[in-house]
């Protein structure tokens, strides 16, 4: 079976593994050492598959690639059965909780150095996708508890807002997707006005491989429509918070749908996504639940390209 060798894209399909990501991995950490055609094209063998494979649950479940790219397969099977990294969990005490608790602490006493050296440190315990998934994202969702808490003053939401946004935005500038890879227009529509969301997303897209068109927040469907039309975008990425009943946001979603060409995807997610349901299906929108989901979208997207 292991003299059997395949492309990256049979390979891409059958691991969940974006090509980007795959090309990344062997770049950087060496996980496998495909063979090469006379053409330079990589051929992989059926090990390097369940390699690659077992990679991609461990840095699901929050393991740093960097941590496990050189392990044998054996011992890379014996740590699927955990659900944690003695790296990340035992020797350095990094565990999630400690991490947002140390945050809102920062955040509280507007102790914005603190609060950097705390999410750049986790950047480099975590992989980037467990960041999203097991920082990031339950990090806000505390944030935006304490604050509708009375807690959190909303000078101190602000604040730290700010801050998660130039790291996200540093992140995603450091990944290099490549040159032909899809493009992604990343926005929130007319009267949405926070945008944190839609930075998590475009960062979660860049991760797999996507050239991101980022337009910041409260834009109208007319300039959406024209960028994606300009720079011929694969699918646009809408977040939608708050509020859930802007009767000018309902009218909006369906002009966009008007006036977008259907070759292009139309996704849209966030908390008050469901509010405009019924508009976003009769334009032939997916909504997104997720930055699991969207991951599959995208990579269902860049597959059927």
């Amino acid at each position: 079976m292991d003299d059997v060798t395949l492309s990256i894209k049979t390979v891409s399909k059958k691991t969940g593994l974006s090509t980007f990501v795959i090309r990344a991995w062997e770049k950087r950490y060496n996980v496998v050492e495909p063979k090469r055609t006379s053409s330079n094209r990589r051929l992989y063998s059926a090990h390097d598959i369940e390699k690659l494979k077992l990679l991609k649950i461990l840095t699901s479940e929050g393991f740093s690639i960097g941590n496990i790219a050189n392990l044998e397969v054996e011992s890379l099977r014996e740590l699927t059965g955990k659900k944690t990294s003695p790296s990340e969990e035992n020797s350095t005490g990094f565990q999630k909780d400690r991490i947002i608790k140390e945050c809102i602490e920062a955040i509280a006493v507007f102790n914005g150095s603190e609060f950097e050296d705390i999410l750049n440190q986790s950047s480099l315990v975590y992989s980037q996708p467990a960041l999203i998934d097991k920082l990031i994202s339950p990090l806000l969702i505390e944030i935006g508890e304490l604050w509708r808490k009375g807690i959190l003053r909303p000078a101190q939401e602000h604040f730290a807002t700010e801050i998660i946004k130039k790291f996200l935005k540093k992140l995603q500038e450091s990944l290099n997707p490549e040159p032909d890879a899809p493009l992604l227009l990343v926005t929130t529509p007319v009267g949405q006005l926070h945008e944190l969301g839609a930075l998590i997303a475009a960062f979660a897209a860049s991760i797999e491989g996507w050239n991101i068109l980022y337009l910041g927040p409260n834009l109208p469907a007319d300039d959406i429509a024209v960028a994606a039309i300009n720079v011929k975008v694969k699918a646009v990425c809408l977040s939608i918070v708050y509020p859930a009943d802007d009767p000018n946001l309902s009218r909006d979603i369906i002009r966009l749908g008007e006036i977008l060409p259907r070759r292009v995807k139309i996704l849209a997610g966030g908390r008050a996504v469901w509010g405009y349901h019924s508009q976003l299906e009769k334009i032939g929108a997916e909504i997104i639940t997720g930055i699991l989901e969207l991951r599959e979208k995208l990579e269902v997207l860049r597959l059927n390209s």
